[in-house]
């Protein structure tokens, strides 16, 4: 739900007409809001010559500030053409989750709308007749077959046009290299008159990417008139190509907007012209203005954009804080004294303290929770788990916080001892012991322990993953065994073979490890296997992937990289960055190289990057990352420690971040950061910047050591949002001995978040000004506890998703108006995979102090629909209204049950408005209450549940004072046509006291 935004929507229109209406014409209109989530809105609609009966495109250039990059750059798009997509399923509509797999399991989304089916027809049959989910009484029907869905749709809207979706073959956007239809186009618009409009598009097949090309309207079947007024549509390069996969079918975006024409015949009315940020591949398009031109190229001011940039990387140190125990060591495989997760949900990382009784695994751990305030860390007390064993982060019960899990390994079962977070510390609950059934002979090290949500259902599972390394029997194998979390403890089936080596030689060979991995964007965590010949100079790594079926985990086929590592002296759990190379949720895969004079005549650093189609993978052009500028006493072969996985410059896309060890011209050892930022297809090294952090010495640890670590080892360095302001910080430990306490420093990421507007500015002077903060800032966001928190398969919601806080307009007297924001209690449906919104939204006035509240609802299928709106100031409350709702399933004659497979009609039966002076003098209370159909108020029963059509029967209009206003509607709803909701009748009745 937005704002009221009388005062700015006031100060806008004296913005435009400040000398009178003339001048309305000298400036292009666009209109400011922010919305319930926070986004900052701004639209410049097109204009158009008129239609005919209004059957005319009604468009926009749109921009919000949450939405993601588009054909105009990042948060900006071409508003007012429909489609129709395939969407995922989920337990809550489907009964089952998954994935868009281009295949007889998908659904179908009518502008992000559910459709479902409602005369008994398969879905996506030919003639399967359905409705938008949350019900709008318009009727769809599904025609022909295209590989593994319809060939095209029609839609009979309530208010009696027809449109047709991928009727045609430019508006029909096959999946690329596939028959399957991936996006079903509008294509044709007609009034109940015969009156019509048409698009069409541009479709490039190789990049799966279509974009329209023209509108033309005033046409009239009846009438045999062909239109003569259309929109064009011009489109430009650009090089900020972010490609990203759907079931193997590449989607990449190589063009952006840059004109709209508007045209009567071939004469152009009007133009609309759009100027972009220059770009580079590390940088996305960014609008920067829009002119506005006539037919003679005479143009208006433009309107024009201020972006936020994210800034160079650098990090402000802290003060260091001590904990009151030693850390614990024992080499490089235990330099894990801290394990950071997020215990209270607030989207700023945390991290507890580690502490065995000795430096065993097989002594008894004990654990200390470190909140984060924002600046600083609050200590916990010390809980003994009283297990031993690996310690990891996992969120057992779904509720959004991080718990931790204690997995100790023996040769037959696994003891896992859960401790759930209480939002400031942890409960332990009592420990099980799962028995495994027969697997392998596991002997030496311990099985790694991953944490992963195989089911997709919001609560974390366990793999242990073991490899049997094929000597000095071939061939290598890997075998897993799955723990599913019940919410407070987990089950198993045991152990299973998944793998064994790529070629099946019968030479000394190693499975080498298994990642975690959202390989299909289908909602559940799959896994990655890597594999190479051990002792072969020339092996290359092979890629296996494992697809979870919520059940177990199901090998694909393996794949040969072409990537050597015998290059890089490592194993390759060392040479393997998972991460989300372009943004579209899956997880792709960097290979670190370092590859030696052996084999290049010369030392060189390179990543290969490899992208996730959701099927399989595609590898791009590899990067060279040392050829780059290095600060005095660093150059291209000193020592690489870690390689960080984050969005250094906030544009949705996984960096890396490069930690070099060096030491200065004073002989302190310090850290430096290479920044290398993700183009979407691949990385560019930026150069090597000084941090200034000192990691002097750390008992146990050798320096001197040539190979590049992936793993938080290293100068007692961790990585991670420790202030909640969406950068990557670091939190140093320091050490010297077994005895002593332990101490920590954090350096926090300097600048800004990056690809924000923050000024808006029309061609007459007028300006909006805009400031964000995360929802992790508290005088922002405020998230629900106690009894307004969420309960499982909800979540509460807080992360550094930035929210305008405060916007400043042009008054039209030489200031502006000032209004702050607040927002509290976000949620998440796990069954629907869907955020809920914000439970209440508040603005504030700050030159009246008028405070306007809108509460939400979050309960499907009342989903965003307001539930109460006050406007108070001081302890004055001057307007409230509280609204009471029913709904129908259209199967139950009272109520609707949530269940797969329906749909709802959710309407207001009652609102009441209370309003007050400023002195506090009551006006009358007014109370309105709206029947529909065959809805009973009295009974709060449906007579007819076929002849529920969302028509207002009865609307009654009642005063406290004694004044009535009864309004009866009759309606024809003609099914056969679909002309649905034509008034007949209307009786209006008044009554006085």
């Amino acid at each position: 739900m937005g704002f009221s935004r009388k005062a700015i929507a006031l100060c806008l229109i004296i913005a435009q007409l400040p000398m009178g209406s003339a001048l309305a014409n000298i400036y292009t209109p666009g209109s400011f809001s922010v919305d319930g989530a926070g986004s900052a809105n701004y639209t410049i609609p097109i204009e158009v010559p008129p239609g005919t009966n209004g059957i005319a495109p009604n468009l926009a250039l749109s921009y919000s500030s949450q939405s993601g990059v588009g054909q105009l750059g990042k948060g900006w798009a071409l508003s007012g053409l429909s489609s129709i997509t395939r969407c995922a399923r989920t337990v809550a509509q489907d009964g089952a989750l998954g994935g868009v797999n281009f295949d007889a399991n998908d659904r179908f989304c009518l502008d992000g709308q559910r459709l479902v089916v409602v005369n008994g027809k398969a879905y996506g049959a030919d003639g399967a007749e359905y409705r938008t989910e949350r019900e709008s009484f318009s009727k769809v029907m599904s025609y022909g077959a295209a590989g593994s869905g319809p060939a095209y749709f029609k839609v009979w809207t309530k208010s009696g046009q027809i449109v047709e979706y991928g009727a045609t073959t430019d508006s029909r956007i096959e999946a690329q290299s596939k028959a399957a239809v991936r996006v079903w186009a509008v294509n044709r618009i007609q009034d109940i008159s015969t009156n019509y409009l048409t698009v069409s598009y541009t479709e490039d097949s190789t990049n799966g990417e279509f974009y329209p090309a023209q509108i033309s309207y005033t046409g009239n079947v009846a009438a045999a008139t062909t239109p003569y007024a259309s929109i064009v549509f011009a489109y430009e390069d650009r090089s900020d190509l972010a490609p990203y996969y759907v079931a193997g079918s590449l989607v990449n975006a190589t063009k952006r907007l840059s004109k709209v024409q508007t045209k009567v015949g071939t004469g152009i009315v009007k133009e609309y012209r759009l100027t972009y940020l220059p770009d580079s591949a590390q940088l996305r398009s960014r609008l920067t203005a829009v002119t506005e031109c006539d037919a003679a190229g005479s143009c208006l001011p433009p309107t024009k954009f201020a972006w936020q940039d994210a800034g160079a990387v650098a990090f402000t140190p802290q003060s260091w804080f001590a904990s009151d125990r030693a850390a614990m060591l024992g080499g490089v495989d235990k330099m894990n004294t801290v394990l950071t997760l997020d215990i209270n949900g607030d989207g700023k990382m945390d991290f507890v303290h580690q502490n065995h009784a000795s430096n065993s695994n097989f002594d008894t751990l004990s654990i200390r929770p470190a909140i984060s305030t924002g600046n600083g860390f609050t200590f916990g007390s010390w809980i003994d788990t009283g297990a031993t064993g690996d310690l990891v982060a996992a969120d057992v019960n779904g509720d959004g916080k991080s718990d931790l899990v204690v997995v100790g390994y023996a040769s037959s079962s696994v003891a896992i001892t859960v401790l759930l977070s209480t939002g400031d510390g942890f409960s332990k609950l009592p420990t099980s012991t799962l028995a495994l059934a027969s697997g392998p002979s596991i002997t030496g090290y311990a099985p790694r322990v991953h944490v992963l949500d195989i089911d997709g259902d919001g609560r974390a599972d366990i793999v242990l993953e073991h490899e049997e390394e094929g000597y000095p029997t071939p061939p290598s194998k890997t075998w897993l065994a799955i723990l599913k979390s019940t919410g407070v403890g987990f089950t198993s089936t045991g152990w299973s073979q998944v793998a064994q080596a790529a070629d099946g030689a019968a030479s000394l060979q190693s499975v080498v490890t298994a990642f975690p991995a959202d390989l299909n964007g289908d909602g559940k965590m799959d896994m990655i296997v890597l594999w190479r010949k051990e002792y072969v100079d020339t092996s290359n790594i092979w890629i296996l992937p494992l697809y979870s079926d919520g059940q177990k985990l199901v090998p694909g086929t393996w794949s040969d990289t072409g990537v050597q590592s015998w290059q890089s002296g490592v194993a390759l759990i060392q040479m393997m960055v998972p991460l989300d190379v372009n943004g579209d949720g899956l997880t792709d895969i960097v290979f670190y190289q370092n590859k030696d004079s052996a084999a290049t005549g010369a030392p060189s650093r390179w990543l290969y990057t490899f992208l996730s189609t959701g099927n399989g993978f595609i590898a791009t052009s590899p990067a060279r990352i040392d050829q780059v500028t290095y600060p005095e006493g660093i150059s291209a072969s000193t020592l690489i420690d870690t390689i960080v996985p984050t969005d250094l410059n906030s544009d949705g896309r996984i960096d890396l971040a490069v930690s070099h060890l060096y030491t200065d011209a004073n002989w302190v050892k310090r850290l430096a950061l290479q920044p290398i930022i993700s183009t979407g297809v691949g990385y560019v090294p930026m150069n090597v910047v000084s941090t200034g952090i000192e990691w002097g010495t750390i008992k146990g640890m050798d320096y001197n050591r040539e190979e590049p670590v992936m793993l938080e080892r290293g100068p007692g360095l961790v990585y991670g949002d420790f202030n909640g302001d969406g950068k990557v910080d670091i939190l140093q430990q320091r050490f010297t001995d077994s005895e002593s306490p332990a101490s920590f420093l954090t350096y926090i990421a300097a600048g800004a978040i990056g690809d924000l507007v923050t000024g808006i500015e029309t061609g007459i002077g007028s300006k909006v000004v805009l400031s964000y903060a995360p929802l992790t800032n508290s005088s922002v966001y405020t998230k629900d506890s106690g009894a307004s928190a969420a309960a499982y398969p909800l979540q509460d919601q807080q992360s550094a998703i930035y929210a305008v806080n405060s916007s400043a307009v042009s008054n039209g007297s030489g200031s502006f108006l000032t209004t702050t924001y607040a927002y509290g209690g976000m949620k998440r449906d796990i069954t629907r995979q869907m955020n809920l919104g914000m439970r209440w939204n508040s603005v504030t006035d700050s030159t009246t102090g008028i405070v306007e509240r809108t509460e939400n609802r979050q309960d499907w299928p009342y989903v965003g629909m307001p539930s109460k709106r006050t406007s108070s100031t001081g302890s004055v409350t001057l307007n409230s209204t509280e609204t009471t709702y029913s709904c129908t399933d259209f199967v139950s004659s009272s109520g609707c049950p949530s269940a797969a497979n329906k749909r709802y009609f959710a309407f207001a039966t009652q609102s009441v408005v209370k309003s007050a002076d400023l002195n506090g003098t009551q006006f009358p209370t007014v109370t309105t209450t709206t029947a529909y159909d065959t809805w009973n108020a009295a009974t709060s029963t449906w007579s007819d549940l076929a002849g529920i059509f969302g028509n207002p029967t009865e609307i009654k209009v009642s005063t406290s004072d004694g004044f009535i206003k009864k309004t009866t509607n009759v309606y024809k709803n003609d099914t056969a046509n679909w002309f649905i909701g034509r008034v007949t009748r209307t009786t209006q009745t008044n009554t006085t006291p």
